[in-house]
This record gives C-alpha cells, structure tokens and sequence, in this order.
C-alpha cells in the first residue's frame, strides 16, 4: 500500500464530500431561500447573491484544482478508473462558470439593479444545469474514492492482522 497515494485519496475524499456539501448548502438551499424571506426585497436578495456566488467562485476554483492535484497523486502507479475525468470535468465546469457565465450573470445582475430593461435570458438556468451536473459527478468520486481508501485501509489491516488472527483461528 502506497501511503502517499492512500493519502491523497483520502484527501480526495474530503474535497469531494466537502464541495459537495457546499453546493448544496449554497446553490440549492440558501440562495433560493433569500428570496422567500419577507424582509429581503428583490434586488437586496440579487445583490446578496452576487457576494454570496463572488466569495463561492473562488473557493470552487481552488477546491477543484486541489481535487484534481489529490486525484492525480492518488493515482499514481494505479489505475483510478474515471476519477481523474471526473475531477478534470469538474475543474472544466468550474472555470467556466467563473470565467465565462458568471462575469455575463453579474453584467445582468448589475443592469437589473440599475432598473435598465434586459431580454429574457437562460445563462441563470444554464449556471444552475452546470451545478446539477457537478453534484452527482462529486458524490460519485467521494463515494468510489472513499470506497478506495477503504479497502486499502481494510487490506492492509488483514496483512498487517492476518498472522495475529491465524494464531487465534488455531487457538479456537
């Protein structure tokens, strides 16, 4: 068992289940909350939203790329199957939302509280679809990487146990 590779999966693990809780919490529990409670108006809710998300972003790009640098550590000199994919994916994910959608959501964002008229528009719908997307893809990497660190753990507690446990299995 390599202990370094058991470590970053562990540590995968962590970011993963971490992240995971996050986007929970933040995406799909606090932010369409604010907008039910009876003393936040309209824009003071968009407005919190864009601190909220401007702090979020960040701490998403820096989970991901510690997500992918645990992944790839874990995998050396083993396979780990789809985990450094999924780990690139949602790096991928992440950059875009902060680079490309979220400036053009804070654009609008910003209109709509300077009370400027603006077309329909779905980038608020495609930011949520790209949260969606990286929730399951994250839980599958906790689950499968967790499970992972697991076995390691328990296989080498048989090879370290195992004569212990055949001289009691003798005794019995």
């Amino acid at each position: 068992m390599n202990v370094a590779s058991d470590t970053a999966r562990r540590v995968a693990t962590l970011i993963a289940s971490v992240w995971c809780g996050l986007i929970l919490g933040v995406s799909f529990i606090a932010t369409p909350v604010k907008f039910t409670a009876p003393l936040i108006n309209f824009k003071e809710a968009l407005d919190l939203g864009r601190v909220t998300f401007g702090l979020f972003g960040p701490v998403e790009v820096a989970m991901s790329i510690l997500l992918l640098g645990a992944v790839l550590l874990a995998s050396r000199g083993r396979s780990l199957g789809l985990l450094p994919v999924i780990a690139g994916l949602c790096l991928a994910i992440t950059l875009g939302e902060n680079f490309l959608l979220r400036p053009l959501l804070d654009e609008r964002l910003l209109a709509v509280l300077a009370d400027r008229p603006l077309p329909e528009s779905r980038m608020h719908l495609l930011y949520v679809l790209s949260q969606a997307v990286k929730l399951p893809m994250l839980l599958a990497l906790a689950v499968v990487a967790g499970r992972r660190t697991g076995e390691a753990f328990a296989s080498g507690l048989h090879h370290s146990l195992g004569p212990g446990i055949q001289q009691l299995q003798k005794l019995g």
